[in-house]
């Protein structure tokens, strides 16, 4: 019996729809970039990559992932495959009010965390109190302030239990935006320098049945389809490029993904290679 593959993180990107515009979004969401995927179109896929790979922890993402239809799918079809992973689902919560039935799949499901990531200080208050009412009372909070993260775990009296993330300073993405033209291009850095200061070298990211090293590379080629990148013929080859395996690939190439997976690859340049901060102030696209 062959031995199955293994990775400690993996997010399963859903959509690349958002309600909100946060600037610096490194999966380029708060730009009108459309569609998103059901999960009917991909279970098939996703049983046989369970009877090749494991997973210790696994985030759905987006986007907004409760933007999409097929949302609670995702949710069990991923917990079923995967049931000894801890699954992570990224929201920022402001669509909760709008699933009634959520709470069922989370008391079901105990494996399956709600992770909400706070965007604006200014609605952080009313988000929570939406979120928490979801929640049977008595509720309990634990609080964590850390160098890097602040966060608030609200439990209930089932065991059903809520995080709050407290993302509201971004430094910028991959897009660049033109405020003269409103065109869109790419950084050009250093392979290794950007590499290194990079946050998502190690969110490697599930995509149409495709495993990529991150999620960046993955959308490249889709966000230049959609709002045309202002590129060189060079760079857009290098973009249409990124290296993915499928379950279809031969276990050996499997393998050396998977033993390169933490090294740069090419499309690293276009990510940039120094840090620029700033807090934002996301808002709903439908009041812009």
């Amino acid at each position: 019996m062959i031995k199955k593959h293994f990775l400690s993180y993996v997010e399963f990107y859903i959509t690349n729809v958002c309600n909100l515009t946060c600037q610096g979004c490194n999966r380029f969401n708060s730009f009108n970039f459309k569609g998103w995927q059901r999960w009917s179109d991909y279970s098939e896929v996703y049983k046989q990559w369970g009877n090749e790979f494991t997973f210790r922890e696994i985030a759905i993402m987006g986007g907004e992932p409760f933007l999409n239809n097929s949302i609670y799918e995702w949710i069990e079809g991923l917990a079923k495959i995967w049931p000894d992973a801890s699954i992570c689902l990224t929201t920022n919560g402001t669509q909760i009010d709008k699933h009634p039935n959520l709470y069922k799949v989370l008391d079901k499901y105990r494996q399956v965390d709600l992770d909400i990531s706070l965007h604006n200080k200014i609605t952080k208050n009313q988000i929570i109190e939406k979120v928490s009412n979801i929640l049977v009372p008595p509720l309990s909070y634990d609080f964590d302030n850390t160098q890097y993260q602040e966060t608030l775990r609200v439990t209930d009296s089932n065991g059903v239990s809520i995080i709050f993330r407290y993302n509201w300073w971004f430094h910028q993405g991959a897009i660049i935006k033109d405020s003269e033209t409103n065109g869109f291009t790419l950084h050009n850095s250093d392979v290794e320098i950007a590499h290194e200061l990079c946050h998502s070298k190690t969110c490697h990211h599930m995509d149409k049945g495709k495993l990529y090293k991150c999620g960046p590379s993955a959308l490249f080629k889709e966000f230049d389809e959609q709002l045309n990148l202002n590129l060189s013929k060079d760079d857009r080859d290098l973009i249409n490029s990124t290296d993915y395996i499928t379950i279809e690939d031969s276990y050996e190439k499997k393998s050396m993904f998977l033993k390169n997976i933490k090294n740069s690859i090419p499309q690293c340049k276009f990510c940039p290679e120094v840090y620029n901060g700033e807090q934002i102030f996301s808002i709903e696209k439908k009041d812009l």
